[in-house]
C-alpha cells in the first residue's frame, strides 16, 4: 500500500492547454481551501473575476496591500492550481490596481444611500419632495 502512495506522489504531470472552465474549477477549489483555512485576505483576493489569456491569469485588485500579498503567495497558488489541474503547464499570475473611478463606491451614511437610490430611481426624489420628507 505504501508503494502505491509513493508512486502517486511522484507522478509527473503532462503539459497541455488549459481551458477556462478547468481553470475556473481549480480556482474555485483554491478559494474554498483558503476559506476553510480562514485566510480572509486571500479569500477576498481570490473571490473576484479574473481574465485568462493563456498562460497568464490577470487579477484586478483594489489596493497595494492586496497586490503585495499576491506577489508573496502566487507561487503557492500556481502549485496548487497545477496540482488541481494535474498539469505541468506554466501558469503565471499578474496583477493590476483598479483606478479609483473603477472602484465601486459603497454608500455608508443615510444621505449617501438615499443619493445612490435617487440616482437609480429618479421618481424617489420627486416623491420625497411631494411628501416633504427630510433626509436626516
Amino acid at each position: 500500500m505504501e508503494k502505491k502512495d509513493s508512486l502517486e506522489q511522484n507522478v509527473v504531470f503532462g503539459v497541455r492547454d488549459i481551458s477556462l472552465e478547468e481553470l475556473q474549477t481549480a480556482w474555485h477549489s483554491l478559494l474554498e481551501h483558503k476559506r476553510q483555512m480562514a485566510e480572509w485576505l486571500e479569500v477576498t483576493i481570490l473571490d473576484r473575476a479574473f481574465e485568462w489569456k493563456s498562460p497568464v491569469i490577470y487579477l484586478k485588485l483594489d489596493n497595494p496591500i492586496q497586490q503585495e500579498h499576491v506577489q508573496k503567495n502566487k507561487g503557492a497558488w500556481v502549485l496548487f492550481l497545477q496540482k488541481q489541474l494535474q498539469n505541468g503547464f506554466s501558469i503565471q499570475i499578474e496583477t493590476e490596481l483598479l483606478k479609483i473611478e473603477e472602484r465601486k463606491a459603497v454608500p455608508y451614511t443615510n444621505t449617501e444611500k438615499w443619493q445612490f437610490l435617487a440616482q437609480k430611481h429618479a421618481l424617489l426624489d420627486d416623491l420625497r419632495n411631494r411628501l416633504g420628507l427630510d433626509l436626516e
